[in-house]
């Protein structure tokens, strides 16, 4: 398994990662969530740029959908078939080939 030094870790969050990865969180919060209220998102990155950076990549790898049905207090294994579909969708607009919380580490 791949694993980062210090320097690694750093470029990696300085890079536009993080900055997609909260509009994944944003963009689901409003299309599959109907919520255009980012208070609880902003808080929670806020809160995350905070912590270490070992810790801020691992919550990286936490999936935009899990976190904003967290955030929304709810299970991303209780969401209706719809929502999932719409996050599908979302993830395919953006361009992805995978959600934005998949890291694929490269030695």
């Amino acid at each position: 398994m791949a694993t980062l030094n210090d320097d690694e870790l750093s470029q990696f969050l300085k890079e536009s990662y993080v900055d997609d990865y909260w509009d994944m969180v944003r963009s689901t919060f409003e299309r599959v969530f109907d919520e255009s209220d980012f208070a609880l998102v902003d808080r929670l990155r806020d809160a995350i740029l905070k912590r270490p950076e070992k810790e801020q990549v691992l919550f990286y790898h936490a999936e935009p959908l899990a976190v904003a049905a967290g955030l929304l207090g709810a299970r991303a294994g209780q969401l209706k078939a719809s929502q999932y579909t719409e996050y599908a969708m979302l993830v395919k607009a953006k361009g992805r080939d995978r959600p934005a919380g998949t890291l694929t580490l490269v030695p």
